[in-house]
């Protein structure tokens, strides 16, 4: 489990995760079954959530009893290299996903925009497909 758990906790970290829980008392946490990851200021359930549309399964740290917001990674199912390689290419999808979700946060905040509910409505309207899009085709590409 050492080994997996370091290939994908790079990976995790590569595409802008954060260690939750990355020491016990004031010893490193090993590699081992599972460990825990954030991102930004997502809670576990808005994390896993998202992670879910980009076909990633993980569990939110709430439902284990954390006060902390993230998500438990088991690395126990990636036994074959493609699934590495299809792991690294749906956080690289969530990454990209989340860049466009910053980008429309930001459109939504400049004054003159941000007041016209049309003008955010259309760009939801053009952003959405295109995160199914790029799901969809990332999906199709790895069957």
């Amino acid at each position: 489990y050492a080994r997996r758990a370091a290939l994908t906790k790079k990976m995790f970290l590569d595409n802008g995760f954060h260690l939750v829980y990355s020491k016990d008392g004031d010893e490193p946490v090993s590699d081992g079954f599972f460990y825990t990851v954030g991102y930004g200021d997502m809670t576990g359930a808005q994390l896993m959530q998202d992670l879910m549309l980009c076909g990633i399964c993980s569990i939110s740290l709430s439902l284990t009893g954390s006060m902390q917001n993230g998500v438990r990674i088991c690395v126990s199912q990636l036994n074959r290299p493609e699934q590495f390689d299809l792991l690294n290419a749906r956080l690289e999808l969530f990454k990209e996903i989340h860049s466009i979700t910053q980008t429309v946060i930001l459109i939504k905040q400049r004054p003159d925009i941000g007041k016209d509910s049309l003008i955010q409505a259309k760009i939801l309207s053009y952003i959405r497909p295109l995160i199914i899009i790029l799901s969809d085709a990332l999906y199709y590409k790895h069957l």
